[in-house]
């Protein structure tokens, strides 16, 4: 373990011997069980060793133990490979079975013109010159003879795998007497449609002064589309049917309709309405006046100051509850005495002196009356209950 030349990822058995004894230094133990957690051969061998010492078997028993699990670890069954020259021969033959079939696609369309300039240089029999007498001459075919010679009387079957283009182009080249096939109709034939023209409108809303009139009301007819001009008087609307009629109104002023199609790109100009402003004037002014009426009289209801009342039934209290004065009886002296009094939100009183006297005994006998009786009812302010002074009369009456 302290050789220095030894190598720093490999264990022996003295190595798992002395670990298992506990005579490695701390780094040394370090080492094996990093060692120990990466290879598992040496978890094996360490292993191995605690079951040689448990079970008292030999050292030479472990080993070869230990030799043929490493060797079935080790072990792998053979691959067989492919040689190299079957896949480099079937690319070649890929390759050129892609290149002769390009050619083959690209000499085709040569073919077929070539094919077609034969049949269009064969005499013309209306044309042909006389034949001279003494050259034999060789019988002629017709036209549709010859066709049939030259066509083949059946279709080739397709080749299973066959390219469909490959196909077509081994077909057989029509006559040249044979009638071109309609071309298409251009477009510009095809039927115009019978729905109604639409256009886009853009412009300006002025009055008879030129100045812009922001937030006038561009419509439809029906009333489904609706657009507002801006600061500077301009609208704009997209894809309106020509036929549909444009309702132009701005407050003050006479309402214009014109049909989407007749709407000029420039200004819309609008005239003053005076009578139509007098008469949503006036409307307005009736409205408000009719607001005013109903809620003017509630809010001065609401508002207006209330003062302090006496209970019902109070004039009872006094006249029930009044008495001659001590020391009075005998004296015959009539008349009302006034007192002043402060009543409170809650209705209490406070603050009592006399107004109009009439002996200091009545007037001792009113205060007493007037304190002792029922809570009074609070002058109200904004609806809100507040103090305020108020004063009430105490007859008195000789017997």
């Amino acid at each position: 373990m302290n050789d220095p030349n030894r190598h720093s990822d490999s264990l022996t058995a003295d190595d798992l011997r002395r670990y298992r004894a506990g005579e490695l230094s701390p780094a040394e133990q370090h080492r094996v069980e990093r060692l120990l957690l990466e290879n598992p051969l040496y978890a094996d061998a360490l292993e191995g060793l605690d079951q040689m010492e448990r079970q008292a078997v030999s050292p030479d028993r472990v080993r070869d133990d230990l030799r043929q699990r490493l060797k079935n670890r080790v072990e792998r069954t053979p691959t067989r490979r492919l040689p190299l020259w079957l896949p480099a021969a079937a690319a070649s033959v890929v390759l050129a079975l892609s290149i002769g079939l390009y050619l083959r696609l690209q000499t085709q369309p040569e073919k077929a013109a070539g094919q077609n300039l034969r049949l269009s240089e064969r005499p013309n029999p209306t044309t042909a010159p006389a034949p001279d007498p003494a050259v034999p001459s060789r019988p002629t075919l017709p036209d549709d003879r010859v066709m049939a010679r030259r066509t083949p009387s059946k279709p080739q079957p397709e080749r299973p795998g066959r390219h469909r283009d490959e196909a077509a182009s081994e077909a057989p080249f029509p006559p040249a007497t044979a009638p071109l096939p309609a071309l298409p109709a251009p477009a510009s034939a095809a039927p115009e449609s019978t729905g109604p023209r639409l256009v886009s409108i853009s412009g300006r809303v002025v009055g008879p002064d030129l100045k812009p009139l922001a937030g006038a009301v561009v419509s439809s007819r029906d009333g489904r589309r609706i657009v507002t001009t801006d600061t500077a008087g301009r609208f704009q609307f997209n894809l309106v049917p020509a036929t549909d009629t444009l309702q132009f109104r701005y407050l003050g002023y006479q309402s214009e309709s014109r049909p989407a199609g007749q709407v000029p790109a420039g200004d819309i100009r609008l005239l003053p309405d005076l009578k139509g402003l007098q008469e949503s004037l006036a409307g307005v002014a009736r409205t408000r006046v009719q607001q005013l009426q109903v809620a003017i009289p509630a809010r001065t209801a609401s508002a207006r100051p209330q003062g302090a009342t006496a209970p019902p039934d109070y004039a009872d209290y006094l006249s029930k509850n009044r008495k001659v004065p001590a020391g009075e009886q005998g004296k015959s002296i009539s008349g009302t005495v006034r007192v002043r009094f402060l009543v409170n939100p809650d209705g209490s009183l406070s603050r009592f002196s006399v107004v109009r006297s009439l002996a200091p005994a009545y007037d001792e006998e009113a205060v007493r009356l007037i304190r002792e009786g029922p809570r009074w009812r609070p002058a109200l302010e904004n609806g809100r209950p507040s103090a305020q002074f108020a004063e009430q009369d105490v007859p008195f009456e000789a017997p």
